[in-house]
């Protein structure tokens, strides 16, 4: 069986803009994808003191972009609010070889290494937080226990095979 890691983070630079494809750990449904550029002085910015942009994806988001990366959409585009402030983003085939990633004012191009390689990371991404990020918090190995409950026709009781989950009995209806 191979091991998955638990974070990804993967950079994707050209000659005025980067990106930084980042996930934190395969239990959060959520990647963050993190845009900087190159200054007048040729020094580029630092997410560490606030410059550049940071987005965050959830899984639907990540589906959306996957589906124009693999060609199944030409664009797709949406719209962030966090604390009041708007942030459109949008992701465009140019031609058959470049793909433009629009975060703000930040474009980013990939060509077609940069995007399989991107293809390839999120597609990995997604499998491991569909199985991690949604589940339960229970071990896939641990099974459910079910009560094997007679149907009872004398006490008018409906009742089958329940599934003991752990769960409170919030109500219960004798018919």
């Amino acid at each position: 069986m191979i091991k998955m890691a638990d974070k990804h983070n993967k950079s994707f630079f050209g000659k005025s803009t980067g990106m930084f494809l980042q996930s934190s750990s395969k239990t959060d449904p959520f990647i963050f994808f993190r845009f900087i550029r190159k200054k007048e002085s040729g020094t580029w910015e630092k997410p560490s003191i606030g410059e550049g942009k940071t987005i965050k994806c959830g899984l639907e988001e990540i589906v959306m972009i996957l589906n124009v990366l693999r060609r199944r959409l030409k664009s797709w585009s949406t719209v962030h609010i966090f604390k009041e402030e708007k942030t459109s983003i949008s992701i465009k085939w140019e031609g058959e070889n470049k793909i433009w990633l629009n975060v703000s004012d930040y474009p980013k191009m990939l060509t077609i290494p940069q995007i399989e390689i991107l293809v390839l990371l999120m597609e990995h991404i997604i499998a491991e937080k569909i199985e991690f990020a949604t589940s339960s918090g229970k071990s896939n190995e641990e099974t459910s226990r079910v009560n094997d409950v007679p149907l009872d026709s004398n006490n008018n009781n409906n009742k089958e095979n329940v599934v003991d989950d752990n769960l409170e009995v919030v109500e219960e209806l004798e018919l």
